[in-house]
């Protein structure tokens, strides 16, 4: 049995300890996993970006501010939810850390029940993030394995196909199927590599324009 609380994790970055014990015992009272941080240095190396998460950050801290450890995850395209610790005078610098992505920020002294729902969006905001990050993932993965030429052919074809009318296609697969499987152009000889093809040409298709076909 997992010894790990079902209700997810949530990192808190601050270099006042009384603060991180504090958050500590009010989250792990409601059965989430805490695990606490001095500094963004600190969790920057033993943060996994695999895990289901969430993160509350001092603004101001020694070395690396919030600031800056925001910026960090930005560029790693990181999919963790963010919140903001701030006094009184960092309410105008923590509105801005919305506007490049924060989810919210927590003003001291904290409402503990304001804290606790904002960390319950937090995760299920995480969940959400995590599942789209592992399918771009997945998706970049099934690209990268192309040689150039085949990435040239099958940026040709998802071009056609994301300028083509959805109801084309959709008549001209129907009339595909309704041809004997032995009149089909290739059938039985080329079938793996069109199969194959068309998963990655959905692939690159969802990348471009972030859509199922």
């Amino acid at each position: 049995m997992s010894l790990i609380p079902k209700r997810g994790t949530v990192y808190v970055v601050d270099d006042d300890e009384a603060v991180r014990d504090s958050l500590q015992w009010l989250l792990e009272g409601k059965d989430y996993r805490v695990r606490c941080f001095d500094s963004a240095e600190s969790f920057l190396a033993r943060y996994d970006p695999r895990e289901v998460a969430c993160l509350i950050i001092d603004i101001r801290m020694g070395g690396m501010t919030g600031l800056e450890l925001q910026e960090r995850l930005i560029e790693r395209k990181s999919p963790l939810p963010v919140v903001f610790i701030t006094g009184h005078g960092d309410v105008p610098m923590a509105v801005d850390t919305m506007k490049k992505g924060a989810l919210d920020f927590i003003q001291k002294p904290f409402d503990e029940e304001a804290l606790l729902g904002l960390v319950e969006r937090m995760l299920e905001r995480a969940r959400e993030s995590f599942a789209d990050y592992q399918q771009a993932a997945s998706r970049e993965a099934l690209l990268s394995k192309l040689t150039t030429r085949e990435a040239q052919v099958l940026e040709r074809i998802v071009a056609g196909r994301l300028n083509t009318p959805r109801q084309h296609h959709g008549k001209a697969r129907r009339q595909h199927r309704r041809r004997p499987a032995q009149d089909r152009p290739g059938a039985g000889r080329t079938a793996p590599l069109i199969a194959s093809f068309f998963v990655a040409a959905n692939a690159y298709a969802v990348s471009a324009s972030g859509h199922f076909y």
